[in-house]
């Protein structure tokens, strides 16, 4: 049976900006107005004809499709809103090395200023604090924007505070555990960032298929990057531009090719291309960070029947 409800719900820097942009171009996909609705976070007791309301019907559109990775976070609570206000609802999370996700998670909170532009990755995590962060993972600490805020109106954290927050967002076993435990596996489909990243058409045909509409869609579409990390060169412009781009996103999803160009141009007029890159010796030290937990995270996935794991994993 066919799903009515596509939700992508996690991972951040995992790839769901380009994953959502490629299936709201499908003609059966009916995508929210703007990308990280958050819905269940802010009405958990929110039902299915409330969350519909966020959308456009549209004839023909049958599948309501959003992405808020946020929603990972939330673990089984959020799953079970989730599970109990949406009928026929499949859910996809998409998954990528910690390493490489906070490092650009990372680059990203640059490019959104929350983080000095000035810091490099490998002075930023000298000397990480092992038993801090792992105890910032027991108490549930989560790196999250403070969403309707301005970033130079955001409590600004201390470089200790900022830096457990971020590497915390690396730990997957157990909040992808939670899911695994509210949603079956033919409702849930786990995607390898390393996979969507080189071969998108071959994920979203398998998508296609697993929800229920129509895979040779993605034939011959093409697949540019979305959400890339950058940095900018003028701040007070990056802050007028960052609010643009926001206030106008529900405009800017539905005519896709504008936005390309305006991005474009906004990018040739402000933008930097990120030359920082990660040693080895603080690859290696992430690496010890995750050891552990990406152990239990090998074994649940093998346990569920995920026998074709990426390098990083296996």
């Amino acid at each position: 049976m066919a799903s009515k409800y596509l939700v992508i719900a996690g991972c951040h820097k995992s790839g769901t900006t380009s994953l959502y942009t490629y299936l709201s171009w499908h003609p059966a996909i009916s995508a929210s107005p703007t990308k990280e609705t958050n819905f269940f976070l802010e009405h958990p007791e929110g039902t299915a004809r409330d969350y519909e309301r966020m959308f456009v019907v549209t004839p023909g559109k049958d599948i309501f499709m959003e992405a808020s990775p946020d929603y990972f976070y939330g673990g089984s609570v959020v799953a079970a809103r989730l599970k109990k206000a949406l009928p026929k609802l499949h859910v996809v999370i998409l998954i990528r090395n910690p390493v490489d996700k906070v490092f650009e998670q990372f680059n990203h909170n640059k490019k959104a200023m929350y983080v000095d532009r000035a810091w490099s990755f490998n002075d930023y995590m000298k000397d990480i604090p092992l038993d801090e962060v792992n105890e910032a993972y027991r108490k549930g600490e989560r790196y999250k924007e403070e969403r309707g805020k301005r970033p130079e109106d955001a409590t600004e954290p201390s470089l200790a505070e900022a830096r457990k927050k971020l590497l915390v967002c690396g730990f997957l076993y157990e909040d992808l555990f939670q899911w695994t435990e509210v949603f079956a596996k033919e409702e849930l489909s786990i995607v390898w960032f390393d996979d969507f990243a080189r071969d998108p058409r071959a994920i979203l045909r398998k998508l296609s298929t697993n929800v229920g509409f129509d895979p040779t869609f993605y034939d011959r579409a093409k697949f540019p990057i979305e959400n890339a990390s950058w940095i900018y060169r003028n701040a007070t412009l990056h802050r007028a531009g960052r609010r643009f781009f926001k206030s106008y996103e529900p405009f800017f999803r539905r005519h896709y090719s504008v936005k390309r160009r305006l991005r474009s141009a906004y990018f040739a007029l402000n933008g930097i291309s990120i030359k920082d890159q990660m040693s080895l010796d603080t690859r290696r030290r992430l690496q010890d960070v995750y050891r552990e937990d990406l152990g239990k995270l090998q074994k649940l996935l093998r346990d569920i029947g995920y026998a074709s794991l990426p390098d990083w994993l296996s």
